[in-house]
């Protein structure tokens, strides 16, 4: 039997062409191959698309890029990942604005490095019409579910408020997600106030017919924030900046690529695609430090100290709590209002 060959010279030609090339690439892009130590950071995200940037950041590889390992934890709310970071099991976490505050009030030590995502449809209102509730007006004497110390507590008192009434005019009844679903189900309760994607799959639960959902016309603002321990950013500064710098990397992949970004999301979390074109309506996913977070955080702070016994305390001074300086390294002018 004979075995055709390939010429010698054929073979040469094309293992010095594949070296050159090789070659080539490397000096046209090792400025982006991470030369150093690789550095292991702990970080909880809750299960919703609000954490789109750091789990694109993941899925692109941009952590490795950037010289960073990521050991993930999950949680069911912000709230959960941020305490993660508290209790030294993380050391940073993705956490909305409500979490942030009553911490704030506890004096707590910890440090804001950025926000990562900004929505009005993050957080919904569920009623079944067959319980009364065709319009937010007749919300009043009724029993709503929601999670105590969550932006979905904030939200459903400004959709009251926005009403001309207040927690006094409903029946408030605190409980776990897991609580308020079963009680919601049952008719213990005839509305719930919770957190995406909470609301969306327990609505598919629900006879189109009788489903009853706001999201508040878009007048209110969720805020998801990057937030790590004052001891962790201060003892390793080098390492969050890279970490940034892979979320920026993926925030330039989100602008671009927003069609493989939800499809991205979506399989993650198991999520219809429609459902997430819908919820990202006005969404922003940017690095920054602003004027707008500040004031949302001292309206919810006022709130806390008028409203829910927090008479006694004094408003914090949210701004101490912005790593300005080290975003701003990152990404210039991404706290130019602050300024």
């Amino acid at each position: 039997m004979r075995y055709s060959k390939f010429p010698k010279g054929l073979i040469i030609l094309l293992f010095t062409s594949l070296v050159i090339g090789g070659g080539i690439y490397y000096v046209k892009h090792r400025h982006l191959l991470y030369q150093g130590d690789f550095d292991t950071v702990r970080l909880a995200l809750p299960k919703t698309e609000a954490t789109a940037m750091p789990r694109i950041a993941l899925h692109k590889n941009f952590f490795r890029k950037h010289g960073i390992k990521i050991e993930l934890s999950q949680q069911d709310l912000s709230k959960y990942s941020f305490q993660q970071v508290l209790n030294g099991n993380a050391d940073l976490a993705a956490v909305e604005e409500s979490p942030i505050i009553h911490q704030a009030f506890k004096g707590t030590d910890f440090v804001i490095l950025s926000i990562i995502h900004t929505a009005t449809r993050n957080v919904k209102l569920l009623a079944k019409k067959s319980n009364g509730i065709t319009t937010l007006t007749e919300l009043r004497g009724k029993k709503i579910g929601v999670v105590e110390e969550t932006s979905a507590e904030f939200f459903l008192f400004e959709i009251l408020r926005h009403l001309d009434m207040s927690f006094n005019d409903v029946q408030i009844v605190y409980g776990s997600n897991e609580e308020l679903e079963t009680k919601f189900r049952s008719n213990e309760i005839e509305a719930v106030c919770l957190r995406e994607p909470h609301i969306h799959l327990l609505n598919h639960e629900i006879n189109p017919d009788n489903s009853f959902i706001s999201h508040g016309k878009d007048n209110y603002l969720t805020v998801v924030n990057l937030v790590g321990s004052k001891e962790y950013v201060t003892k390793n500064p080098e390492i969050v900046k890279r970490f940034l710098n892979a979320l920026k990397d993926a925030e330039n992949e989100i602008l671009e690529n927003k069609e493989r970004v939800i499809g991205v999301v979506a399989d993650e979390l198991n999520l219809e695609k429609d459902y997430l074109y819908d919820s990202c309506v006005g969404a922003v996913c940017q690095l920054s430090l602003t004027e707008r977070l500040l004031m949302e955080l001292e309206s919810e702070a006022n709130w806390l100290i008028n409203q829910k016994g927090y008479s006694d305390r004094t408003m914090p001074d949210f701004e101490k709590y912005f790593a300005i300086d080290i975003l701003e390294s990152v990404k210039p002018d991404s706290t130019r209002d602050l300024r």
